[in-house]
């Protein structure tokens, strides 16, 4: 790398702000840019080659010597450097922060700029209509660079312009015309060609500086968003704190309560009428399963806290049969026929074992909860796609069309729960879509289920895990 480029690298880097490589979105924006510039330049190399055309076509047409010669050239020379800038964004690795991209920005600005001055010497220079284009470079400039690069860009495109200018009206380089300038006669009236430079300078400088206006607002309002959702992370970070120490609050006198209980049940206190005995054994199973909902939410907000879980091998087929186990007296006391069908071989993932039990329990625990006496369930876990899927389906009252969009939604119930003995538990269908995505996986929402009916359209949770672990064959 020369000195030169090396120089030129560190004045642009010094020029921005630190920060701008902390905000990966301020990059992906600058690379949206540089890619609409390389597209938009294959338009220019159209254009450039129907202007060569022009005067081989129309052999009468004005056109200096120059112009004929080095016309056909430039699309060229544009084509090269642009194939060269498409691949370098598409296949380098390390264009990625925002400094990468910013150096590639002014370097196909740079290249632009030096062929655009070409094009507007042999064809006229101060009096070349392509002139204009250079106004168009300058807002380009001013709305993807700091204020140092745009001010430098702009004021070395007045300095040379006005420095042809006065070497063609001094006679000290030639003058050359074309199709592309004014007549002749504009020339030699140098009046005419001085406030032509003054209008072409400051149409120069207003641009630079109103482009780059607008760039700056639009940077501070994404900071402004950039820092409130920042204060928002925090902010929830608060209250997943304050969540934890409330339910550690909580889980001392529950747990104290079902301690109690148990020592009138096991009759230590004294013998107990066999009817008592019995309420007491379902305050104690509710009592656990308080316990069992402050555990869950003590994972879950530790969990969104940290953004961290475990990484080990976990059997979809054991989590399903543990669970089955689990529900087995509920399923029974409703009478629930349950169709259950795993695939052959092991179904296995790379995630969290508690997590992904927690969460299809939860699924468990919903499809039991709202299927009617004598109502059906059906569990499948199969291999789709290199992908396994479990589909939990029951046919129970289902949830209403407007409502469907809403049930992955923050403390939801749907509407058609309202008069119905149906008490909230577990940690819900908010928390089940943040366990299943943070393990790679996608989790779906349908009402009619495929085993439903009109009565009892039922639903259906869908999950497509796709991080398979190795030794699982797939």
């Amino acid at each position: 790398m020369t000195p030169i480029k090396n120089a030129i690298q560190n004045r642009l880097l010094k020029s921005i702000p630190g920060w701008y490589d902390e905000y990966p979105a301020f990059s992906e924006i600058l690379r949206d840019r540089n890619l609409w510039l390389i597209r938009s330049r294959f338009i220019a190399v159209a254009l450039l080659s129907l202007v060569a055309l022009y005067p081989i076509l129309l052999p009468g047409i004005n056109a200096s010597l120059e112009f004929r010669i080095l016309s056909p050239l430039l699309p060229f020379l544009v084509l090269a450097f642009n194939i060269l800038f498409s691949g370098y964004i598409k296949h380098s690795t390390c264009a990625n922060s925002y400094s990468d991209q910013l150096l590639l920005a002014f370097y196909q600005i740079a290249a632009d700029l030096t062929m655009l001055s070409i094009l507007v010497y042999i064809s006229g220079s101060m009096t070349s209509l392509c002139s204009v284009l250079f106004v168009f470079h300058v807002i380009i400039a001013g709305l993807m660079f700091p204020a140092l690069i745009v001010t430098s860009i702009a004021g070395s495109i007045v300095l040379l312009y006005n420095v042809f200018s006065l070497l063609e009206i001094n006679h000290i380089i030639p003058h050359h015309t074309s199709f592309l300038s004014l007549p002749i006669s504009v020339f030699e009236n140098t009046t005419l060609l001085i406030l032509l430079n003054v209008l072409f300078s400051g149409t120069i400088v207003a641009c630079a500086f109103i482009s780059y206006k607008i760039s700056s607002e639009m940077v501070k309002l994404q900071l402004t968003l950039h820092d409130a959702f920042d204060r928002l992370k925090a902010a929830d970070k608060d209250k997943q704190k304050y969540i934890i120490a409330i339910t550690h609050e909580l889980k001392q006198p529950v747990g104290a309560v079902t301690s109690f209980l148990q020592l009138i049940n096991q009759k230590i206190l004294g013998e107990i009428p066999q009817a008592v005995s019995e309420v007491l054994d379902k305050c104690i199973r509710r009592n656990n399963e308080a316990i069992e909902m402050i555990n869950n939410i003590l994972k879950i907000s530790r969990l969104r806290l940290s953004n961290e879980m475990k990484k080990e091998d976990v059997h979809l087929g054991n989590i399903i049969h543990e669970l089955l186990q689990r529900y087995e007296s509920s399923i029974s006391q409703k009478n629930i026929n349950l169709s259950v069908q795993l695939a052959d071989e092991p179904c296995i993932i790379s995630g969290d074992d508690y997590l992904l039990t927690l969460a299809i329990s939860n699924l468990f625990s919903n499809a039991i909860k709202y299927t009617p006496a004598n109502g059906s369930i059906s569990i499948s876990l199969s291999n789709s796609n290199n992908a396994w899927r479990l589909q939990i389906a029951d046919n129970g009252i289902g949830v209403p069309p407007e409502d469907i969009g809403k049930v992955f939604n923050d403390f939801f119930r749907a509407s058609n729960l309202s008069g119905k003995n149906t008490e909230g538990a577990g940690i819900g269908l908010s928390a089940v879509k943040n366990i299943i995505e943070q393990h790679n996986a996608t989790i779906s929402f349908q009402s009619p289920s495929p085993i439903g009916s009109i009565e009892l359209p039922g639903t259906a949770v869908t999950i497509f895990f796709h991080t398979i672990a190795v030794n699982s064959g797939e």
